[in-house]
Order: C-alpha cells, then sequence, then structure tokens
C-alpha cells in the first residue's frame, strides 16, 4: 500500500495539492496513524518500511 502522508513536508505537500487541484486533479494527503487503523484487525501482521 501507497500513499501520500503530509508528516513530514506539509508545506509543500500543500503547494502541491493546490497545483494538482488547479489542474484538475485531488488527493488526500493521511498521517500515518490514519492508515494505521487500517490493520489493526489483523493479528500477527508487522508493516515494514519500502525497500
Amino acid at each position: 500500500m501507497t500513499y501520500v502522508s503530509d508528516d513530514f513536508e506539509p508545506d509543500a505537500l500543500q503547494e502541491v495539492s493546490d497545483s494538482s487541484k488547479a489542474k484538475g486533479s485531488q488527493f488526500d494527503a493521511h498521517r500515518r496513524n490514519e492508515v494505521l487503523r487500517f490493520f489493526d484487525r489483523f493479528d500477527g501482521f508487522d508493516l515494514v518500511d519500502p525497500g
């Protein structure tokens, strides 16, 4: 799973988001804890960093 996060560079991401919206495209950023809640129901799974 890949997601856009504003955890690290929120101002830069906002600039990209605004530019995308102006061109007719939109995406929503999510914080890590928002994404992790999707995996709470799976016991025994460990999320790992990419790579």
